[in-house]
């Protein structure tokens, strides 16, 4: 059955998994193993006894950083124009700074230099959100306090002065590559809901005022 502790690599007969590019946290009985499945799959397989935690790549490993620069050179083959970076808090805070800028020169010498990347980095706090650009070196964040104060606004919760506090925020995004004017905004999204949904559960608003505040 399915162990959330045990990672496995499913490569073609012959390629390398290095196995040190994955980072265990402390526990008992840690193991790796290989075998070869009946298809000339080869299967090598990491378990740790480490719980709740799951074991996660060593991030501060330039072999790490090498590889992704390899995935990410795959997609910009194919003509993706940018990407998006999931859960970006949970990473190694140098590795964004060192690893991006690899990113961009080789979109740029593949013909696209206007290539996006933002990340996921859930604060509503400004101040704590805005340090993903200041300090990790990633170009543009999704804007999780644009989100919260919006729909609270929309839904009657904020007034006008919650806007004014949040748009005074905006120097905070600002460096010598950055500012607030390439935040990534949005309204609701596959982790907590569409914007009319919170409009239509957490307003007193019905019919064309609904309608209204939605648009």
């Amino acid at each position: 059955g399915f162990d959330p502790r045990v990672v496995e690599f499913r490569v073609k007969p012959g390629q390398l998994v290095d196995l040190g590019m994955v980072q265990l946290a402390p526990s008992t009985g840690n193991a790796a193993a290989e075998e070869t499945e009946s298809d000339g799959f080869e299967v090598k397989t990491l378990s740790a006894t480490t719980l709740p935690e799951q074991p996660d790549l060593d991030w501060s490993n330039p072999e790490v950083r090498s590889a992704m620069h390899d995935v990410l050179r795959f997609w910009l083959d194919r003509g993706v124009d940018g990407f998006r970076i999931d859960t970006a808090k949970h990473v190694d805070p140098y590795f964004f700074g060192r690893w991006l800028p690899q990113v961009q020169q080789t979109a740029t010498a593949a013909g696209r230099p206007g290539f996006t990347t933002f990340a996921e980095a859930w604060f509503v706090d400004s101040s704590q959100l805005a340090e993903f650009q200041r300090s990790r070196g990633l170009p543009s964040v999704l804007d999780f306090p644009f989100q919260d104060t919006v729909v609270k606004f929309a839904q009657g919760r904020a007034g006008g002065s919650a806007l004014w506090y949040l748009f005074g925020d905006d120097d905070k995004y600002t460096t010598a590559t950055t500012n607030a004017y390439g935040l990534t905004t949005f309204l609701g999204n596959h982790d907590m809901g569409r914007v009319g949904f919170f409009l239509r559960t957490g307003s007193s608003s019905t019919g064309q005022q609904l309608v209204e505040r939605d648009l």
